[in-house]
């Protein structure tokens, strides 16, 4: 059974994986998740936590990137 938390995460994964990087406030809004809610902490934690896992890269620009 996938938790929820799986699979935002592997929305993100996808998110990222489409795109030629992409910034934070761009996955929160394909993950549904409104600013006004995020502030940036939600989203913040779990694309770290991606790179944290060396699924993802982050630039020193905060882009995101498939590893």
């Amino acid at each position: 059974m996938t938790t929820a938390f799986e699979e935002l995460k592997a929305t993100a994964v996808r998110c990222v994986a489409a795109t030629d990087g992409i910034r934070q406030a761009d996955v929160a809004r394909v993950l549904g998740i409104p600013s006004s809610f995020d502030n940036n902490w939600i989203t913040k934690g779990l694309l770290d936590g991606l790179v944290d896992e060396g699924r993802l890269t982050k630039d020193e620009s905060k882009i995101f990137r498939i590893k």
